[in-house]
């Protein structure tokens, strides 16, 4: 279930049900997609990384020249009172914040003064323990290439999704899991919706930050696998290195972490999930477990 009515929102220092929640049509994130996002994943009552994911949203307001709507901590606040009032066991969140409301117009843009906040729950699982741990996921490269930094840095977890989902629907027409893109060099960037690790030797790879969104996750993993003694190195890969990987995984909020068993129908390993995958998927569960922002 996605689209639950009942479920609370907060919308502009007010929390209201899903079904009454209103933007409106004269918002920057509608106009032109001005707007910052980040998407929360709540597992037993708790919100994981949630002060990494403030952080991020903040360096992404700054890159935007957004006025920030509140404290860091305010957000925070405001984050586990929506967990809190919902109830939510397991879910996910949307913690959105756009320019505003104004005018048509770009040279208008400058007079907007008031953010627009959303906080959107839902309950929702991407891939279930089946796909994550026995079959594994299925995956092309794609015909559309990463944004690159020199048009806009992808580091910023913008509304501006449009490359991403022109990814998924060649995903889809595919009829694969995964659609992975390649930046303007051609070497690999990221799913259209999760990083993307390779393993090889025991030693896992990773695309630097600098092309990527540096996901939170993405982080999380890194430590946790250098943590258990595992090398990790952030370098350029090609699809070369995806065909010959002992193992590829994704990571992200909603994925957690998911094996890739097959590349451009071209076997990756043994084509099932393995060990390393299976090993950071049952510490980063851990980690989650841990988590310090118990909402209720």
């Amino acid at each position: 279930m996605t689209g639950n009515p009942d479920l609370i929102a907060y919308v502009n220092g007010e929390f209201e049900r899903l079904s009454q929640a209103q933007l409106s049509i004269m918002d920057h994130a509608t106009q032109y997609g001005d707007a910052v996002f980040e998407g929360l994943g709540v597992f037993g009552r708790r919100v994981y990384a949630l002060e990494e994911h403030v952080d991020r949203l903040w360096y992404s307001m700054k890159y935007c020249r957004m006025r920030p709507p509140m404290s860091p901590e305010g957000a925070i606040d405001i984050v586990l009172e929506t967990v809190k009032r919902n109830r939510l066991e397991t879910g996910y969140l949307r913690l959105l914040v756009s320019r505003g409301t104004g005018p048509l117009g770009l040279e208008f843009t400058k007079e907007i003064e008031r953010p627009t906040v959303l906080i959107i729950p839902q309950v929702r699982r991407k891939y279930s323990d089946e796909q994550r741990l026995n079959t594994g996921l299925t995956a092309i490269i794609t015909r559309t290439r990463r944004t690159p930094p020199e048009v806009f840095d992808p580091r910023v977890k913008s509304c501006n999704y449009l490359n991403n989902l022109m990814a998924k629907f060649e995903q889809w027409d595919a009829g694969v899991d995964a659609g992975i893109m390649l930046d303007m060099t051609g070497c690999v960037a990221e799913a259209a919706a999760e990083n993307i690790f390779v393993v090889r030797d025991d030693h896992l790879l990773t695309p630097r930050p600098t092309h990527i969104l540096n996901g939170i996750t993405r982080q999380k993993v890194i430590g946790l696998a250098r943590a258990d003694g595992f090398q990790v190195s952030e370098t350029s890969l090609t699809p070369y290195d995806l065909y010959m990987a002992d193992e590829v995984f994704l990571t992200a909020t909603l994925s957690q972490i998911c094996p890739i068993i097959e590349v451009d129908r071209r076997p990756v390993g043994a084509r099932v999930p393995g060990p390393v995958a299976k090993k950071m998927l049952f510490r980063l569960r851990d980690d989650m477990a841990a988590a310090a922002h118990v909402a209720f």
